[in-house]
């Protein structure tokens, strides 16, 4: 099939995406390496379609039911269908306007850039970028039009040779032939063609398709919203798909659990992917609570999914004591390297998963802590680390937060609008210092609204102008461990810094305190 039939029957929604198709992932880079490809004649892999016979189609698409009036599915060539309509400004049938847009849609239009002699290359377009011609204006305009598409972006638009370079441009894509295979099969024969031909599909995907074969609403209209609320929550890596097909995954009865999936009862899977949501909102809601208004805020994602138990088992969990002090005592297991004695991470879920009342799970979580105060935050402890892909402030990073939630050291006003205190999610870490070489420490950041972050930012850092600015109240600074500036831009920063270290880690050893021991807790709560 030529390249424009494709783009122009996939616009109008003839194809949908099956769905226990795979997230989709907008890629810029890899749009304009397909239509590289496509210019130079190379062979990107043909796209696998599925026609299903009457009755098998099905009622809606992966990302929407405006996918369901759909007569061809693509089985395989997700990815590359996509950038191409969205390397020429087009939108796919299968996504609305307003999803194409969040999803960053947009994004993947390809600019041609020409350099000698007549040598022709595709880029991410950036509009008003000298060089940069729009694929969708190069394709789409009148030829007459060609010398002020050049000239617009700066080139010669006299230069013959170069005219020629972008007619051929417009003239070889569109017609180029794309590679199809097509398939008239069964539905549960469809998926397995997906599977096979995806053998790499990470696990957590594996089995979010295999559910979604029987189950074709699952990720439409349960995973992929919980997905999109955490991160508009601030916590879009901490809570990804992973963690929720994990919370999922131990609310599953066993025989639906992973590969098993697909011959599941679609109602065993609605039912389970219903408390998932609600467990998964309530461990965001707890979070806040707790100070982790966002993702450098928690120094692993390992909690999620024990909370995604507890709270799913025992609702009521969400207000006690018991969790949010286990919270901070994991923290401090990992701050310092200590675990618990012949107990995995799995056997607590499936202890808890078994327990007939909350102090029973309770108990069981406390058996899994180290006994004894745990030892003092250092300095050295409030490095700032990268870890599993996302920039973190460590374990001490989640103390700290907790601490100022629970206002160890006062309450946490905002600078600017005193009508905010933490842990209000409008206040998130941000830089006190941009220029201090301790940059990287947990001391250089404080949790502060907008407002707040641009007003320090124009002084140049916090400083006395940046005080006066703000025109704080001097007792306001003392729950966010702050003193007053004594100088102006930049003089007395390395000091300020220091003493913020003393008195941060006077409040995370303070609260370290006040946790006490998880087995007179859960005693205590019961």
């Amino acid at each position: 099939m030529e390249l424009q039939q494709f783009l122009q029957e996939a616009e109008a929604g003839v194809y949908g995406i099956p769905p226990m198709q795979r997230a989709l992932r907008c890629d810029p880079k890899f749009s304009s390496a397909l239509m590289d490809s496509s210019y130079r004649g190379l062979h990107p892999g043909s796209m696998l379609i599925w026609v299903p016979p009457p009755g098998e189609n099905p009622s809606g698409g992966r990302y929407g039911q405006e996918g369901g009036g759909a007569d061809r599915w693509i089985l395989d060539g997700q990815q590359r269908a996509t950038a191409y309509l969205g390397a020429f400004g087009r939108r796919p049938g299968w996504f609305s306007a307003e999803r194409w847009e969040k999803l960053g849609g947009p994004k993947l239009e390809v600019a041609v850039v020409f350099g000698p002699p007549e040598n022709v290359s595709f880029r991410p377009y950036v509009p008003g970028k000298a060089g940069h011609v729009r694929l969708a204006d190069l394709v789409g305009e009148p030829g007459g039009d060609m010398r002020r598409l050049l000239a617009d972006a700066a080139y010669n638009s006299d230069d013959g040779r170069l005219l020629d370079a972008a007619h051929e441009v417009r003239a070889r894509l569109l017609i180029r032939p794309l590679a199809m295979e097509w398939l008239q099969l069964d539905g549960q024969s469809a998926a397995e063609n997906f599977v096979r031909r995806n053998p790499n599909l990470r696990p957590e995907e594996r089995a979010l398709c295999s559910l979604s074969i029987a189950c074709e609403e699952l990720q439409r209209d349960y995973v992929d919203p919980l997905v999109r609320h955490a991160g508009t929550t601030g916590l879009g890596k901490t809570i990804t798909r992973k963690q929720v097909n994990q919370v999922l995954q131990d609310l599953l009865p066993p025989a639906a659990q992973r590969q098993h999936g697909r011959w599941a009862d679609p109602e065993v899977i609605r039912h389970s992917a219903q408390r998932t949501d609600v467990a998964v909102r309530n461990i965001i809601v707890f979070l806040h609570d707790q100070g982790v208004v966002a993702d450098p805020l928690l120094w692993s994602q390992a909690p999620v999914r024990l909370l995604g138990v507890l709270f799913d088992r025992f609702p009521q969990t969400t207000s006690a004591s018991f969790p949010w002090r286990w919270l901070a005592r994991s923290a401090v297991g990992h701050l310092f390297a200590r675990t618990a004695r012949g107990r995995s991470p799995v056997s607590l879920i499936r202890t808890v998963q078994k327990a007939t009342e909350p102090q029973e799970a309770f108990a069981a979580l406390a058996s899994w802590d180290f006994s004894g105060p745990p030892p003092e935050v250092t300095e050295d402890d409030l490095a700032r680390r990268s870890l599993q892909g996302r920039r973190t402030w460590g374990a001490a990073g989640t103390l700290y937060a907790m601490a100022c939630a629970r206002q160890v050291a006062g309450p946490v006003v905002d600078l600017a609008e005193p009508s905010m205190v933490f842990p209000d999610p409008r206040m998130q870490p941000r830089p006190l210092w941009t220029a201090v070489d301790a940059r990287m420490t947990l001391s250089a950041w404080a949790f502060l609204s907008s407002r707040s972050e641009a007003a320090i930012s124009e002084a140049g850092g916090w400083n006395r102008s940046a005080f006066e600015a703000l025109d704080t109240a001097p007792g306001r600074l003392a729950g966010h461990q702050l003193t007053r500036p004594r100088h102006g831009i930049g003089d007395d920063a390395e000091l300020l810094l220091k003493e913020r270290t003393s008195k941060m880690l006077d409040t995370i050893n303070r609260f370290l305190a006040e946790i006490g021991d998880l087995n007179d807790a859960a005693r205590a709560e019961g």
